[in-house]
């Protein structure tokens, strides 16, 4: 009850002093999801071809400002990541967001499998969780950037392997902050906690790797 009334309590304050104010990404989501706009508009080889969406990972095309010549959606259950029914060398580029933690097998076969439908220059990106409460059934994995790092490393170039998160997450958490859009304003108390890391402490992680 007291949980309740407090978070109803911070919701509204929040709500109150972000009217008016663009919003765009979940508080769970932001940093990561700010970072890989960013990668996409300045450190990507190439931002047109081919796209396999791995179990509805789509956004994570857009937000990269990737011109699809051709996109495929690759979903559980019908499509597994870790037996791909897609030819050798199929794709420019391979998305999952927040899909990792759920493979139900060797992780490292997944990324075998997504290197063997990439083609050669082609980019990989994978989003998944590293202090995120269990969140099952089906949540078998948790990741650090480097341990995403170290899965990639037949890779001819790491672009990026690195997380967000702070020792206060879960207190947004459960004050019920989680799916709340973070004003884009810097100044903003929620985009700034929204945005501070702690590497230690990291909540959700990724890699964005070159064959």
């Amino acid at each position: 009850m007291l949980r309740s009334l407090l978070s109803t309590t911070f919701l509204t304050i929040y709500r109150i002093s972000a009217l008016g104010l663009k919003k765009e990404f979940a508080f769970t989501r932001h940093a990561m999801y700010c970072r890989l706009r960013e990668i996409g508009a300045n450190h990507l080889p190439c931002k047109q071809g081919d796209v396999l969406s791995i179990s509805h990972s789509g956004n994570l095309s857009t937000l990269m400002g990737i011109e699809a010549t051709s996109f495929t959606e690759g979903n559980y259950p019908d499509v597994n990541i870790l037996k791909l029914p897609y030819a050798n060398e199929s794709f420019d580029f391979v998305f999952s967001d927040q899909v990792f933690e759920h493979i139900e097998g060797n992780p490292q076969d997944a990324i075998n499998e997504c290197w063997r439908v990439l083609r050669p220059g082609g980019v990989m990106v994978h989003t998944t969780c590293f202090n995120l409460a269990y969140h099952g059934p089906g949540d078998f994995w948790r990741y650090t950037p480097e341990g995403l790092a170290y899965l990639c490393r037949a890779g001819s170039k790491l672009i990026e392997a690195s997380g967000w998160g702070h020792p206060f997450v879960f207190v947004f958490t459960l004050a019920g902050f989680v799916r709340e859009k973070v004003p884009s304003p810097r100044w903003h108390p929620l985009n700034l906690a929204a945005s501070w890391r702690w590497p230690s402490y990291d909540y959700v992680v990724w890699v964005v790797t070159q064959k």
